[in-house]
């Protein structure tokens, strides 16, 4: 069976009177079906996944993704600069 391996990192920006900081936490691990969810590469799982980890648009998300086939990756990829309230151009 293939399932996506998803890893990620989402970061909350806060504000404060002594300057800006930023607060990171990894979120757990989980997989993806790419037939269930209609999955077509990597950087579509990577999409997926900052959806389903920050559904309203308001953490930046650093995702990864690895196609597994028991236990062995077959493709990889990482998404880190397309999502997140502060797209870099």
């Amino acid at each position: 069976m293939k399932l996506w391996k998803i890893e990620a990192t989402a970061v909350q920006k806060k504000e404060s009177d002594g300057g800006d900081c930023r607060i990171s936490t990894q979120i757990p691990t989980f997989y993806l079906q790419p037939d269930v969810q209609a999955i077509r590469d990597g950087k579509h799982a990577c999409e997926i996944a900052r959806k389903v980890i920050d559904p309203f648009g308001v953490l930046i998300v650093y995702p990864c993704a690895a196609l597994e086939e028991d236990g062995v990756i077959i493709e990889s990829s990482y998404a880190a600069a397309d999502f997140g309230p502060e797209k870099t151009e």
